[in-house]
């Protein structure tokens, strides 16, 4: 049994018979959990961790894989090449594998063409058959 499993054993037997025995134990733990958390939403930490979260979950992306990422692109959108407060991971929906970070404008606007790069030479053609109605 690893260190980690045996103290997490240890933890939910203590925390049990804590409960069992003190009948204001589970109150003020659940008030020390709300003032942790109220901590952490205060100091932006939780939208952070949260925002971690999702990254690793969803894209499989450590927050060092995500940030060597960002360093590569000079912190800027791989299309356009603006560089926003954050980068959005854009992947490939057929297959998940990890394009690289857009802004959310250039991510939304893949996402509008579905991804498919015929659609987007056929916008390509419509603009620049039109330049002299605008732009």
């Amino acid at each position: 049994m690893a260190l980690s499993e045996k103290r997490r054993e240890w933890q939910r037997e203590y925390f049990a018979k804590r409960r069992a025995t003190d009948p204001d134990f589970k109150s003020r733990q659940a008030a020390s959990r709300k003032r942790y958390r109220e901590r952490l939403k205060a100091s932006g930490e939780m939208k952070r961790r949260k925002a971690e979260e999702h990254i690793r979950y969803t894209y499989g992306l450590a927050k060092e894989e995500y940030q060597a990422m960002v360093e590569r692109q000079n912190g800027c959108c791989a299309i356009c090449g603006d560089c926003p407060d954050k980068l959005v991971v854009d992947h490939n929906h057929g297959c998940g594998t990890v394009r690289g970070l857009l802004c959310s404008n250039c991510n939304t606007g893949i996402g509008m063409f579905r991804d498919s790069t015929s659609f987007l030479l056929s916008a390509i053609k419509y603009l620049g058959d039109r330049k002299d109605h605008g732009n």
